[in-house]
């Protein structure tokens, strides 16, 4: 195709082709920018439409609420008619509303109906004493002033059913049907609204109604296209309202006109498009946007669902013609057409210019181009309108100044490859002398396998002068070579030369060649020779007579077989030697058999040992469960004397020692069995030595010691390790540390260890604690936390280091004691041993220090004892600890003395079963007591039996019992529960005396819903039942002031400074309380302590503790002196 042709084509086509498409975009987003815009103007006239009739019905009951509330406030007389009807009339002139009215029994009315021109009608009706109605009509101009009406004026009467009947019928607010004042050409619809006094006797009936004719003003006022309509439909196709025609009464008759009477060409084509659309307007549901053709012109439509809350379920219809906005797409149309075969003919001409200035310059180059190809280098074109072809032009000038010099380079190479020539023969030669001289055979083979070169050496070998003929596969045959050591010839296809042909660089030694006098054993080698393109020209193939080496190995194996001989002969006198140590193995295993059952039997003795102990919790548990529980219940009772409160005080606390003493042989027993382990929680380290120093203040105040705690100043409040450990432990060394003390103090230094200590102790525990502790403590470590902290040194300077993952804490317990015999020291960490002064004390079990040694150990520590005969004693210990947030901390702030049930709470059974009647009988009186319903149990048989019959809401089993124990009790409860879908799941709560964690887990896998070991607490046993019942109870509640103690520490009183900061009291209060403490009358003693002042508060605290503890003999003697 000629390029005149393609140019002209292109510019044309290009031209006309981008017209055509802008002015067909620009005509299809004008129709789509139509629809949109249409889209949002129905939606934005359907919004506010909407939202016009939701603020617009909503009117007449906000009025109504306003007055009903001006009423019921007082603001509003209705017995008065000048004011009643002056406040309706200010309330026309703020709510656009049709009639404000007020009725009553007696068929008086007050209202004020809105008339046009901004005046408004006052009706006001009354009844005389004899019964006659009078009924007067007012109109009151813009500023409120009444006008009566003249003579000829009618005044229209209400129809009392719409404003009084039908809301006195209803008691409450209702909605009248659509009606027409008889003055008005309009309808309306009103909300009326009864009133009544406080004894729900009638005062009368609000009334407010609203016209339609406010909606049509609305529609009207809506912008819209000039011939688009708004108007809405009842679901019967009845007009309500409509922004182009009347449309609410005709012949002054209260009724609507149906879209299908409507004189309105619009309204009755959206009707007809809309029935044959949907067919029927009750059917539409959800908002619908159409699009209809009539003869005149396409229109868009948009129908939206209105309901209200009095029951209005309304179409709001828009329709918008879209003729209104596709005209001026029309005339742009047209003018784009125009514009496009104007374009066309434009570029015509441009396209026959532009091609014809083009080609010119070509057809020059182009004869120019067909000169030099003749050979006429000299005639060359000179064009300079295109700056491209100029630069071509030049271009070919150029090559044809190079060709005629190249021409002549040409020439010069020739001469100069002749003399290349017979150089590169002279270097062959040479090269082939090289080859020839190599003490090794040298083979060359073409691609095609044909052998081309071989030199002397490889002549030498094969024995063979002419080998041209052969190719690289049939050397095996020709020269006769051998797979080494078979009779085989040797596979042509893993010769070395064929394999390298393949691309392989390999190497053999098993290659033989076969004369008649001799064998000659080879080493050959093969190696791809490429050329520029990657491919494989040539492959060269190397070997080497290896015969020598060959006759070496021989030799080689004939000394290995002879090795072996003598090798075997020694395997034999080994096997020998083996036999004898099997022998002696077999007398080892013997021996470590009579060790493992020697083992095993110490492994049955510790169990025997673990049910012994647990047997023993159990039997002497119950008991003590209740023993403790009848002294807790008894102390309870305030008729007690002083002195039967002491002798139950010394029953509990010899309960309390035989627990404690029981406790210390069953935790000696779990960290001999390894199954003690740490149970970490957060709390705060100061509350907890305050705690421990208020619950010892006393012992050591009684033996007229100094209870002293010292903190480092660095020590940090809340940390993380065994808090229960820790207080045992401290526990343990202060009450020994008090015990053994008569004169002098008692001193608690707590200080953080610094960064040497604690790796010194990481470095020594794997060591020492390891060999120490049990396998399963061993696996516990306590966790540090890896903190930058700031802490000061004792110099008081401040060091700045990233603490390590052990952080620890030192403690010292420091008495003034008689001090222990260096001799007596290594009695002091062993279970039931005791110094000498121990059991002249004849008090403790010596176990105390054995259980503290093991918890230290366990949180990571040691403890030492450093003591002088007279002087005293100084225990020292540390633990590993993290640090801990104040936020992760968990404190009781109250205790509580249960004293029964809280209000009617219903019946609440419980079940009790034990076969210890003593337990029976404490837990009976405890409950019942509470006002719990109860009921009894011997055993697991007997408690089937009564739930049976009793359905207990929850159940109290002991676990050991006789004749059918709680674990069979439970599971055949439990089994009848399932089979019996409707029956209510009992809560199962155990009783048990053990000890062992195990056999605390074992009970919550029996079904239990929780466990409760002996001898419990009063709080312990009720906080459960509360829990898991939902019960609650009257309670008294004391304070512990522990969130006093957490803000500030104080040290504790001695009783002596107890007993000093009275003497700050009257003589006449200070005999008051030591009155009230001979009198047992907590309640007393805690009104005489309200009257100290709050300076004084821990003093306050102090005595609070001892009368909530029923410590009244403390009391009487730090006020006895005073009192005197």
């Amino acid at each position: 195709m000629p390029l005149a042709t393609i140019l002209f084509g292109s510019f044309a086509l290009q031209i006309c082709g981008a017209v055509g498409l802008v002015g067909f975009i620009s005509f299809r987003n004008g129709k789509t920018a139509v629809r949109e815009f249409a889209s949002q103007l129905e939606n934005e006239v359907c919004d506010r439409v909407e939202q016009y009739l939701d603020r617009y019905l909503k009117l007449p009951q906000q009025i109504n609420q306003i007055n009903l509330d001006a009423i019921q406030l007082g603001l509003l007389d209705v017995t008065d008619l000048k004011t009643t009807w002056h406040y309706f009339w200010k309330q026309m002139q703020v709510f656009d509303v049709g009639y404000i009215s007020f009725s009553n029994p007696k068929w008086e009315l007050v209202g004020v109906e809105r008339l046009e021109s901004n005046k408004f009608l006052i009706r006001q009706t009354s009844v005389s004493k004899t019964g006659l109605v009078k009924q007067v009509a007012y109109i009151t101009d813009s500023r409120g002033n009444l006008v009566k009406l003249p003579a000829t004026a009618k005044v229209p009467s209400l129809t009392r059913e719409f404003l009084y009947i039908n809301a006195v019928k209803a008691g409450k607010s209702v909605w009248s049907k659509n009606y027409q004042l008889q003055n008005k050409s309009v309808l309306s619809i009103s909300n009326s609204y009864p009133v009544y006094d406080s004894d729900r006797k009638l005062i009368g009936v609000l009334g407010t109604n609203i016209n339609f004719s406010q909606i049509d003003k609305f529609l009207a006022q809506v912008k819209l296209a000039r011939s688009g309509n708004i108007f809405i439909l009842e679901r019967d196709g009845l007009i309500v309202a409509s922004s182009q025609s009347s449309h609410s009464v005709v012949k002054n008759q209260p009724k609507h006109l149906s879209v299908f009477n409507s004189e309105d060409s619009l309204i009755q084509q959206t009707k007809q498009h809309l029935i044959q659309q949907f067919g029927s307007l009750s059917l539409l549901r959800e908002q619908q946007k159409l699009v209809f053709s009539s003869s005149k012109a396409n229109y868009f439509v948009h129908v939206k669902p209105w309901q209200s809350e009095i029951g209005l379920d309304w179409l709001v219809v828009v329709v918008i013609p879209e003729n209104e906005f596709t005209e001026k797409i029309h005339a742009n149309t047209l003018t784009t057409f125009l514009l496009c075969i104007v374009s066309f003919l434009i570029a015509t001409l441009f396209s026959l210019f532009t091609t014809r200035w083009i080609l010119n310059p070509i057809l020059q180059l182009t004869t120019s181009v067909k000169k030099i190809a003749e050979g006429k280098l000299n005639e060359t074109a000179k064009i300079k309108n295109f700056k491209e072809l100029a630069e071509v032009t030049n271009l070919v000038t150029n090559m044809a100044k190079q060709l005629q010099k190249s021409f002549a380079k040409l020439k010069a190479k020739n001469a100069e490859l002749k003399i290349l020539n017979k150089t590169l023969s002279q270097s062959e030669s040479r090269l082939a002398q090289f080859v020839e001289a190599m003490p090794i055979g040298v083979m060359l083979a073409e691609a095609n396998g044909r052998i081309s070169y071989k030199n002397t050496i490889s002549k030498q070998v094969f024995e063979q002068a002419v080998i041209h003929l052969a190719t690289i596969e049939e050397i095996t045959k020709v020269y006769q070579v051998y797979l080494a050591g078979t009779d085989q010839l040797y596979p042509s296809d893993r010769l070395p030369a064929v394999r390298a042909l393949q691309g392989e660089n390999v190497t053999v030694d098993d290659i033989e060649i076969r004369y008649p006098d001799k064998i000659i054993y080879l080493e050959a080698s093969g190696k791809a020779i490429y050329d520029e393109s990657g491919n494989i020209v040539f492959a060269i193939a190397t070997f080497v007579d290896i015969s020598q080496r060959k006759q070496t190995q021989k030799l080689l194996a004939e000394y290995n077989r002879t090795l072996k001989i003598h090798v075997k002969k020694r395997t034999s006198e080994l096997l020998k030697v083996i036999k004898q140590l099997q022998s002696s193995q077999k007398e080892l295993i013997k021996s470590q058999e009579i060790a493992k059952q020697g083992q095993k039997a110490a492994e049955q003795a510790n169990q025997a040992k673990s049910e012994f102990l647990a047997n023993m919790s159990h039997e002497l548990r119950t008991p003590l469960n209740a023993i403790l529980g009848f002294t807790q219940m008894m102390s309870l009772d305030k008729t007690l004397t002083v002195e039967n409160k002491q002798n139950l005080a010394i029953v509990n606390s010899a309960g309390e020692h035989l627990l404690h003493l029981i406790n210390d042989i069953l935790e000696v027993s779990k960290i001999e069995a390894g199954k003690t382990t740490l149970n970490l929680s957060s709390f705060d380290l100061i509350l907890l030595l305050e705690n421990i120093k208020q619950t010892l203040g006393l012992r050591a105040a009684a033996k007229g010691l100094k209870l002293v705690f010292e903190y480092a100043p660095n020590l940090p409040r809340f940390i993380k390790t065994d808090s229960h450990k820790l207080r045992q432990v401290l526990l343990n060394l202060l009450g020994n540390a008090i015990k053994f003390t008569d004169i002098g103090s008692v001193t608690l230094r707590v200080r953080r260890g610094i960064r040497k200590e604690a790796e010194e102790q990481r470095s020594k525990e794997k060591s020492q604690d390891a060999e120490r502790l049990p396998e399963r403590v061993r696996r516990q470590p306590p966790k540090a936390l890896l903190l930058q902290r700031r802490l000061r040194t004792s110099e008081g300077a401040e060091e700045q280091y990233p603490i390590p993952d052990i952080q620890s804490l030192i403690f010292e317990v420091t008495d003034t004691g008689s001090g222990i015999s260096p001799d007596e020291i290594h009695l002091l960490f062993k279970p039931f041993g005791q110094t000498e002064n121990g059991r002249k004390s004849q008090q403790g079990t010596g176990l105390g220090l054995a259980i503290s040694q093991n918890y230290v150990q366990l949180m990571g520590g040691k403890i030492g004892v450093n003591s002088k005969v007279g002087v005293g004693s100084t225990f020292t210990f540390n633990i590993q600890i993290n640090i801990s947030d104040c936020s992760e901390i968990v404190t009781n702030k109250f205790q509580h003395q249960i004293i029964g049930l809280a209000g009617t709470q219903g019946e609440y059974r419980i079940l009790i079963v034990d076969d210890h009647q003593e337990s029976r009988l404490f837990l009976v009186k405890l409950l019942s007591s509470i006002g719990y319903s109860i009921k009894e149990a011997t055993n697991g048989a007997e408690a089937i039996s009564v739930c049976e019959s009793w359905q207990p809401h929850l159940i109290l089993m002991d676990m050991q019992m006789p004749v059918m124990d709680g674990y069979e009790a439970i599971r055949r409860i439990r089994a009848k529960e399932t089979e019996d879908t409707s029956r209510t799941r009992t809560i199962i709560i155990a009783l048990t005396a053990t000890a062992f964690k195990e056999e605390r887990q074992k009970m919550l896998s029996a079904n239990c819903d929780d466990f409760i070991s002996k001898p419990f607490s009063l709080e312990v046993l009720l906080e459960k039942l509360s829990e898991y019942l939902g019960v609650k109870y009257t309670a008294k509640f004391t304070n512990q002031n522990t969130e006093a103690i957490a803000n500030q520490i104080q040290p504790t009183l001695t009783s002596t400074e107890v007993i000093t900061q009275l003497l700050q009291f009257s003589p006449q209060w200070i005999a008051q309380l030591h009155h009230a403490a001979a009198s047992c009358s907590d309640e007393l003693i805690l009104d005489l302590l309200k009257q100290i002042p709050q300076d004084k508060a821990q003093l306050v605290q102090i005595f609070s503790d001892l009368a909530n503890n029923y410590q009244f003999e403390k009391i009487m003697e730090l006020t006895r002196a005073n009192a005197e």
